[in-house]
């Protein structure tokens, strides 16, 4: 998979198909930085849970028991946390990216603790800081992952939400990442299609925010709708349109996208991986826009609510005396109250659908 930096590259010789000969350097530090990372990860989690009398308390009670679990609660501030810092970083490395000759897209860097530039690729060094920044939100992200693994099996997180997707097939879709993860980051390649793949986690904080807060009364409905609306635009836009670019952009260049010091092995698994991983946003969708749609028809709007009480009181007028009155405690003067409710907007807790539409599995 060398390729001939002739002429028009001869200043990137260290980008896209790296000479073999090139020596590496920096692996045993960034085994150190690995486990650094995600031990601090876990620490970090520990203290979100510590301070969570701070303003799990001032939140009403979830309809749901597990959604008031604190190892959960914790596990989802984390999320927030860990997917802020990621998108911050890799949307704007991104797009300082986006005009880069392609041989810079798809640099090498031979050294493996930072993944900073080598001297030798002097044509490449204008982007030598956005390349490193996804390189760090890179092993920010893998470390996580890792991290999440640990604490959704030591607390049994895998198994705390029987209806939702934070089961085997959780700890399965870690793995993969893991996986992946780990290989392009040890490598220092593919920085422009790292960088959309970091991208993608643009949408997690809200997709988090709602699981947090859908079940916890009519008062948090606005902002979870909210947060599911930004999120379902942010998912079809990043998520669907923008990887599925990158995926076709890797296949596109695939000739010069790994470094020569990488196994050929290797080079497939990280392409397939990519495809595989890119096919599983398109599964997630359609859980996305069939929730979104389920939310759509199942919601009893006012006016809607309205029409249909007023369509059948019209229907049964002629068969009920309309001077009669419900005897309290009766079917129909349940049926009624019921309508009463209905038509005013409440629900009873147990009742209450939530306003905020993704799917419950854990996106990351």
């Amino acid at each position: 998979m060398v390729t001939d930096v002739s002429a028009p590259t001869a200043g990137l010789a260290l980008v896209g198909a790296a000479a073999i000969d090139i020596p590496t350097d920096g692996l045993r530090l960034l085994i150190v930085s690995c486990v650094i990372w995600t031990l601090g990860w876990i620490l970090l989690f520990y203290f979100v849970r510590w301070i969570q009398p701070l303003w799990l308390k001032r939140l009403p009670k979830s309809s749901k028991a597990h959604e008031d679990n604190e190892n959960w609660c914790a596990r989802n501030v984390l999320g927030i946390l860990h997917a802020l810092f990621i998108a911050v970083i890799a949307l704007p490395s991104f797009f300082a990216l986006i005009d880069a000759p392609v041989e810079v897209k798809f640099a090498a860097s031979p050294h493996f603790a930072d993944c900073a530039l080598d001297q030798s690729q002097v044509d490449a060094m204008p982007w030598n800081t956005p390349g490193r920044s996804v390189a760090l939100v890179g092993l920010a992200f893998t470390t996580f992952t890792i991290a999440d693994v640990f604490i959704s099996v030591m607390y049994r997180l895998t198994i705390l939400e029987p209806e939702s997707c934070r089961g085997v097939d959780h700890l399965v879709h870690h793995a993969a990442f893991i996986t992946v993860g780990l290989m392009i980051r040890s490598n220092c390649m593919l920085p422009y299609n790292a960088a959309i793949l970091m991208s993608m986690e643009a949408s997690t904080p809200f997709l988090n925010y709602c699981t947090l807060m859908m079940n916890r009364g009519k008062s948090y409905s606005c902002s979870t709708t909210v947060s599911g609306l930004i999120f379902f635009v942010v998912f079809m836009a990043i998520r669907i349109v923008l990887n599925t670019y990158g995926v076709i952009y890797l296949f596109m260049h695939s000739d010069i996208a790994m470094p020569a010091w990488v196994p050929e092995s290797v080079c497939w698994f990280v392409l397939v991986a990519i495809s595989a991983g890119a096919f599983v946003q398109y599964i997630w969708a359609v859980a996305v826009l069939r929730k979104c749609k389920e939310q759509w028809t199942t919601r009893d709007w006012p006016p809607l609510a309205q029409n249909r009480n007023e369509g059948a009181r019209a229907v049964l007028g002629d068969a009920r005396d309309p001077s009669a009155k419900a005897v309290p405690g009766s079917a129909d003067s349940g049926s009624e109250e019921s309508q009463a409710n209905k038509q005013k907007g409440t629900r009873a807790p147990e009742e209450q659908v939530p306003t905020c539409f993704p799917t419950r599995c854990t996106i990351s």
